[in-house]
């Protein structure tokens, strides 16, 4: 994912689609920022974790759902709240 500068004690992420969806289509996204395990859900390629502590470095992973299920958690990217 991409972490750009956010308003202090949230990420912003984004991320690309996966390459291939196991054949049915994404229907959402979920964004994980550790530790803590804050999350964010949106349908598109990104969206906002929020209600971090402001200045803490957190590492955020990301996880694709579709009918079948989610898939595992893809790449991840770090940087302070």
């Amino acid at each position: 994912p991409t972490l750009p500068s956010p308003a202090s004690g949230q990420i912003a992420a984004s991320w690309s689609a996966p390459a291939w969806n196991g054949g049915a289509s994404v229907t959402s996204y979920t964004a994980t920022a550790s530790p803590g395990g804050a999350t964010c859900t949106s349908a598109g390629t990104s969206c906002t974790i929020s209600g971090l502590t402001p200045g803490a470095t957190y590492s955020v992973s990301v996880t694709a759902t579709n009918s079948a299920g989610s898939g595992p958690a893809g790449g991840s990217a770090s940087r302070a709240a």
